[in-house]
């Protein structure tokens, strides 16, 4: 993780703790991806202190920051819906609702359709539900994408592309320039009695 190994649960040590608590006090939405992973390494203690710090950041997250999660921070939070902790559950849908995809539908469909125990429940269900239509709308617009790439490439098969042109016998190379069905040129004879003829002329006029 971004704070290194000492993260991993049950192996936390005082000085990561410390480390931890120090990047909580930056209320910066470019730390969610990495606190979303540290999250899942970090004991009972430290995992309620980061679930506080992304209760605040998840909330903010806007399309534009979906750039900020690599496809592994992007599967935390679908994890992160399992979590006890509802009010930690309901940011988690509110970021999906501008940087979910796909992936998350099956989880958050889970959630949409479950039968509240309590109120805390109610309060995922709705949120859930109110979360499904971005995702869906998303996921059909990847699956026009895909389909219109495929529409939009060539019908011919990928070697006709590649075959390399015919090469022409020797001397054959005006024949690309010589229009459709032109009249092959003629010879000039030159009349070699007439110019001695002008010659002979040309010296007696002198």
């Amino acid at each position: 993780g971004f704070l290194g190994a000492g993260g991993m649960a049950g192996t936390i040590t005082q000085s990561h703790k410390n480390a931890i608590t120090k990047i909580l006090e930056y209320d910066d939405i470019r730390i969610t991806g990495p606190l979303l992973e540290e999250r899942e390494r970090s004991d009972s203690k430290m995992r309620s202190l980061l679930e506080q710090a992304l209760i605040r950041l998840l909330p903010r997250m806007t399309a534009s920051h979906a750039s900020l999660l690599n496809r592994e921070q992007l599967a935390c939070m679908n994890r992160a819906l399992k979590s006890k902790n509802s009010e930690f559950v309901v940011a988690v849908l509110k970021a999906l609702e501008q940087v979910g995809d796909d992936t998350h539908l099956e989880a958050v469909e889970g959630l949409a359709n479950m039968s509240p125990k309590n109120p805390f429940q109610s309060t995922i269900r709705e949120s859930a539900i109110a979360c499904l239509p971005y995702l869906r709308q998303r996921a059909e617009n990847a699956v026009m994408a895909k389909t219109l790439l495929r529409a939009s490439a060539p019908n011919m098969e990928p070697e006709l592309l590649l075959r390399p042109a015919t090469a022409l016998p020797d001397g054959n190379a005006n024949e690309l320039l010589r229009p459709h069905n032109a009249e092959p040129p003629q010879p000039v004879v030159t009349s070699t009695q007439s110019t001695t003829e002008e010659v002979q002329t040309l010296q007696q006029r002198t």
